[in-house]
């Protein structure tokens, strides 16, 4: 579902639904048309927007393929619903490309389910929930249990924070528009409801489903038995014609409450009264009468016995049926129990083992780091004793040649009185002695840098190749903790 703040900065001429026709049609021009996968017309255009079906049905023949057939049928559905075909807007960041989806609103109960949240058919169910609780006598309380099961308890939570996706769309569109079902909660809607969650293939969905299975057969059973042992004796008269058997318990009649029976002839003091003043008037039939009734006592209580026997027997049978159920319900949650704790138990190893191996890899790189800090460490102070080296023998050089400048001024001096004549020719050697000196100087020294450059070019490329490597080694033990 989109965010709620997103749909409050989108172009409201998307959201109107009387007014959105030239948009849309702009929209799935670029995108089957052009067949345009990203722009500026599709990062405008909302992530969810809802649209008539009659708009949309200039467009079939630009989709091709099962996304056409997929289209006609949610434009013949919108349409018989009176309804709207909903366009939902999704982007892949990796390849920059949008692509969408149809849906028909408003979502029904029984509608197939799509592979998003399905937040329409969360709120109808948390509305069941809530009615459950509300009125329990109808089809039980969901939430009675949630008290003392957590498992159920973060089963119902999801439900209300999946349903709450229904709310932030209601910032441009109203629920009706969204969803649509009955509040009183009929048998039918139940039902589909129920087929709903049951294809649903999460895990716990069907956990759910066999949880609100258990607590409606088991109101069923109270109700079942509530009517046997509330259920008055009927007059003599009648007996003969109510006794039940095993057979009824299943028939719509053994569900139906004590107000909707016939109503019987009742034994009112009135009508005892008439048949007294009847008999008081009537001596003869007065005794006629009352033989009658002594000959038919034995076989009245006779058959009282025997719907009394019928209905212990009823009872019994209710009892076991009941014990029966409860057995198997608490068969299948103590199942699920184990299979819980099973995964549970093989969660807790996999994530021990990833743990263990995510130990691993951060020792092996720590390890691989320290012995490149090494590495580099060992190069830096390879390049401190040749820088020094250079030092001393440049030092070396000038001392040498500042010795030999001194001892040829000593010569020059000693000599100049006898070598005047040379003395043009001294300085010219000693001019050149200079020259040769001086390039001697500038070659060493160049020698030297470009010695240095290449150390550093070298050393430069080795740090590089121990880094890729180093990456590469990474990259591989992500790609396996990740498997």
């Amino acid at each position: 579902m989109p965010n709620r703040e997103r749909l409050k900065k989108t172009n409201p001429e998307f959201l109107d639904v009387n007014n959105n026709a030239q948009r849309v049609l702009q929209f799935f021009a670029v995108y089957y048309r052009a067949q345009n996968r990203n722009g500026a017309v599709l990062d405008a255009a909302p992530e969810f927007f809802l649209v008539k079906p009659e708009v949309l049905t200039e467009l079939i023949n630009d989709v091709r393929g099962s996304e056409q057939t997929w289209l006609k049928d949610c434009i013949n559905r919108a349409t018989l619903r009176q309804g709207y075909v909903a366009i939902s807007k999704h982007y892949n960041s990796k390849l920059d490309y949008y692509w969408i989806d149809f849906s028909v609103m408003p979502f029904m109960l029984g509608d197939e389910l799509g592979a998003g949240d399905n937040a329409p058919f969360f709120y109808a169910m948390d509305h069941f929930i809530a009615f459950s609780k509300k009125f329990p006598h109808v089809y039980g309380c969901l939430t009675e249990a949630a008290n003392l099961d957590h498992d159920l308890a973060h089963m119902l939570n999801d439900i209300r924070n999946r349903a709450r996706g229904i709310e932030r769309l209601a910032v441009a569109y109203d629920a009706n528009m969204l969803i649509t079902f009955d509040p009183s909660w009929p048998l039918e809607q139940v039902n589909k409801l129920l087929a709903s969650l049951k294809e649903n293939r999460q895990g716990w969905c069907q956990v759910l489903f066999e949880y609100i299975l258990h607590v409606i057969s088991a109101r069923a059973m109270e109700r079942r038995t509530s009517s046997v042992t509330e259920t008055p004796l009927l007059p003599p008269q009648v007996s003969k014609n109510s006794a039940a058997t095993s057979d009824s318990i299943n028939t719509p009649s053994a569900l139906m409450p004590l107000s909707s029976v016939p109503q019987q002839k009742q034994w009112t003091g009135s009508h005892i009264a008439d048949q007294s003043q009847q008999q008081r008037t009537d001596p003869l039939q007065t005794g006629n009468v009352l033989q009658e009734r002594l000959a038919a006592e034995p076989q009245v209580s006779q058959q009282a016995e025997q719907h009394l026997a019928a209905e212990r027997a009823l009872q019994e049978n209710l009892q076991a049926q009941i014990l029966s159920m409860q057995q198997q319900h608490e068969q299948r949650l103590r199942e699920l129990a184990e299979q819980a704790e099973q995964q549970k138990t093989a969660l807790l190893e996999q994530q021990q083992a990833a743990q263990q191996q995510l130990a691993t890899t951060l020792q092996e790189r720590l390890a691989a780091e320290q012995e490149i800090q090494q590495q580099a460490e060992q190069h830096l102070a390879a390049e401190r004793v040749l820088q020094e080296n250079l030092q001393a023998q440049i030092l070396s050089m000038k001392q040498q040649h500042e010795q030999r400048l001194h001892e040829l001024t000593e010569q020059a001096e000693q000599q100049k009185t006898a070598l005047l004549e040379q003395q043009q020719a001294m300085f010219d050697e000693i001019n050149c002695a200079r020259q040769v000196a001086w390039q001697k100087t500038q070659q060493l020294v160049d020698a030297h840098q470009a010695e240095k450059l290449a150390l550093q070019q070298q050393e430069q490329a080795s740090l590089a190749d121990i880094r890729q490597q180093h990456l590469r080694e990474m990259s591989a033990l992500t790609s396996a903790a990740q498997r």
